[in-house]
């Protein structure tokens, strides 16, 4: 396929081929050598980003070649993030960060790289270190996670209070804090975390469900009075709208009338004025 491919001059399918093909080479030279051709079939493409990935392929095998020489650390068939993960775990944090600043790893994720690694190893102290950092870049329930996925349920309990507020139910669950995560729910009032909680339960848990389904219906309660409280004040609202709505619709016809009143009593006071100078209604004057 490769050979029909270069005679139509497919530069980006020639360049897939000689990418899948380099797996099929043990020798290191021979792999970055068909990736190299990889590369310039991409190049020709005008597919630059491929290029750029092919490139940095090559740079990593390299890195890796390194890797197995110096520390007897076999890691030619992982990938970036493996082998960072794979030195941190074996306490080669310099050249970890040496492959994250040549290789530009966004800082969030090496942050879970040295995590887990520091979890994996068992670590704690320098883990508990890490979570102290002046800029942390992951939540304190990435570290109870991490912690967890080794078994290590004491140490992860040690970050809940420094849990976030919308983690902390998430991460009593996760710690086989039921009742402390019931709590913590019904203090925010979430019936939702609620039934996170009641799944969780067993049937060992039974004291904790009970507790939970009480929970449930305070908040029922409780909700049946603010909506009762809340309807009432609506209630109340509309009625003061209808109140001021008929109050304008009436004001016109109150201002028709409060002028007839003044109008007629002017007249009156004119009347009353000519009849104190003499004067006599005055005459319609007959053409």
């Amino acid at each position: 396929m490769e050979q029909l491919y270069d005679q139509e001059e497919n530069h980006q399918e020639v360049a897939t081929c000689k990418v899948m093909g380099s797996f099929k080479q043990e020798r290191l030279e021979d792999r970055v050598a068909v990736l190299n051709e990889a590369k310039d079939s991409f190049t020709k493409a005008k597919n630059d980003f491929a290029a750029k990935q092919v490139e940095d392929q090559m740079k990593l095998l390299r890195y890796q070649r390194l890797l197995e020489e110096e520390l007897q650390m076999p890691c030619q068939e992982l990938s970036l993030h493996e082998t960072i993960h794979k030195l941190m775990v074996t306490r080669n944090h310099k050249m970890a960060e040496q492959l994250r600043k040549e290789f530009k790893v966004p800082e969030k994720r090496y942050w879970w790289l040295r995590v887990d690694a520091l979890a994996q190893s068992a670590d704690w102290v320098e883990l508990d270190k890490f979570s102290k950092s002046k800029k942390p870049l992951l939540g304190m329930e990435a570290f109870v996670d991490a912690c967890m996925k080794y078994d290590a349920k004491m140490e992860a309990r040690k970050y809940i209070p420094r849990v976030s507020p919308e983690k902390k139910v998430y991460c009593l669950i996760k710690t086989g804090l039921l009742r402390e995560a019931a709590e913590v729910a019904f203090e925010n009032r979430s019936e939702e975390e609620l039934n996170k909680v009641l799944r969780a339960c067993s049937t060992q848990d039974r004291t904790v469900e009970d507790q939970v389904r009480a929970y449930k219906q305070q908040l029922g309660a409780a909700q049946i009075h603010v909506d009762a409280f809340a309807k009432a004040q609506q209630d109340q609202y509309m009625n003061s709208e209808r109140q001021t709505c008929m109050r304008a619709s009436q004001q016109p016809r109150l201002l028709s009338s409060n002028l007839d009143n003044r109008q007629f009593i002017l007249g009156q006071q004119l009347e009353h004025a000519r009849r104190d100078r003499g004067e006599s209604h005055p005459q319609k004057i007959l053409l």
